[in-house]
């Protein structure tokens, strides 16, 4: 009888800020050829949904050092860079592989307007793809947005 009224339990809500991930949600990624992705580094907390983990993720930068580093960057949370170091390079992907972000470096070397026009081009080609912008060059923002 005391059973019978006992409440079933309740499985907790997916916590945004833990780094691991539930056993099933480790089964779902590996079921979708996908490995769980590495711990994080200790204080670094963030939200990285099971079915985006081991998505590509676009790297427009023309600075090696810089591509390096959000290679790293990203592989760490889980992800697979893929790198362009043009704006030519960036549309070539693009257009035959498929992405869930890109990471967006408007001052490319090839001119001042390369990742401006780019970006442009992703809005027009690839509608709802997501973009993050990134610049080293804090004055050229002035007057563009």
């Amino acid at each position: 009888m005391a059973l019978a009224n006992r409440r079933p339990a309740r499985h907790a809500a997916p916590n945004p800020s833990s780094d691991h991930l539930s056993a099933i949600d480790a089964l779902a990624l590996r079921a979708r050829g996908r490995a769980a992705p590495p711990p994080l580094p200790p204080g670094l907390e963030v939200y990285r949904p099971p079915e985006l983990l081991g998505s590509s993720v676009l790297v427009v930068e023309d600075e090696p050092p810089m591509q390096a580093q959000l290679r790293l960057d990203l592989t760490d949370l889980g992800y697979q860079a893929r790198l362009a170091g043009s704006a030519d390079q960036a549309k070539e992907i693009l257009t035959h592989e498929r992405v869930a972000g890109v990471l967006l470096d408007l001052v490319l070397d090839e001119g001042e307007e390369a990742g401006y026009e780019l970006l442009r081009w992703i809005r027009q080609n690839h509608p709802g793809l997501a973009v993050v912008v990134l610049s080293a060059d804090a004055g050229w923002f002035d007057g563009k947005f």
